[in-house]
């Protein structure tokens, strides 16, 4: 188990697939902070929840409905949003952690992003560490409002 990251809370948003949500759980256990995930699926997931994770299922709210309810019982300094079929590496939370209280004017922090196409092995993985910047987002502007 990691060290205890207490200024952080992820929130997990899943829907209508318990494969992917039993798999995240199983991921969220091996971490040491708290998490709340938030199920829309027509049916509650009946599989085992980690002490440190906390299900609410609700059928029949859509997706920022659940950003909204999950963000507003929020206790701790930040937050991060999952999707039940990602990943957040450990390390990089904290990084992003450190990097916010160490930055007050930044509001968000990004990492790299490492995706996987349908886990087929023939493809390639793709490492992307300037996807903000293809998108016209520049994290590391002087202006703050360029940063959003």
């Amino acid at each position: 188990m990691q060290e205890q990251l207490s200024t952080l809370s992820i929130v997990v948003l899943a829907h209508q697939n318990q494969y992917y949500l039993k798999r995240c759980l199983h991921y969220l256990e091996l971490f040491n902070f708290n998490a709340t995930v938030l199920d829309s699926s027509q049916h509650a997931y009946r599989g085992p929840i980690p002490s440190n994770v906390c299900y609410q299922h609700l059928p029949e709210t859509n997706y920022w409905e659940k950003v909204y309810i999950g963000v507003a019982q929020i206790k701790t300094e930040y937050v991060a949003l999952l999707g039940v079929d990602d990943f957040y590496s450990y390390e990089g939370l904290v990084a992003a952690c450190d990097f916010l209280s160490a930055n007050s004017d930044y509001v968000s922090a990004a990492g790299d992003l490492i995706a996987i196409h349908q886990m087929d092995i023939t493809k390639d993985i793709v490492y992307q560490t300037e996807c903000a910047i293809s998108h016209g987002i520049h994290y590391d502007h002087p202006d703050t409002e360029q940063r959003l």
